[in-house]
């Protein structure tokens, strides 16, 4: 899917000369911020980037700090899969 933004010449100019490829960027941002709020996947995320392994899209979301929610709830549910896997 193609996806046009509008933004005024001095912005862009501003902004491409500080980020680079504006599109780039913006793709980035788009990903980074489906991922923080979970409606994307680290695999949807290594798709929309094209990302050719696993490791190369959690670096990219380490470098950007990109952490999902990890709470009470998925603490437990970690702890009940180990003990039934692990003696």
């Amino acid at each position: 899917m193609i996806v046009s933004l509008e933004i005024p010449d001095s912005i862009a100019n501003d902004l491409k000369a500080r980020k680079g490829d504006l599109s780039v960027c913006a793709l980035q941002s788009l990903a980074l911020e489906g991922y923080r709020s979970g409606e994307l996947s680290a695999y949807q995320v290594r798709l929309m980037l094209g990302h050719a392994s696993r490791w190369e899209t959690e670096e990219f979301l380490r470098q950007h700090q990109a952490w999902q929610e990890y709470g009470m709830n998925e603490l437990e549910h970690d702890r009940q899969t180990l003990n039934s896997v692990l003696p």
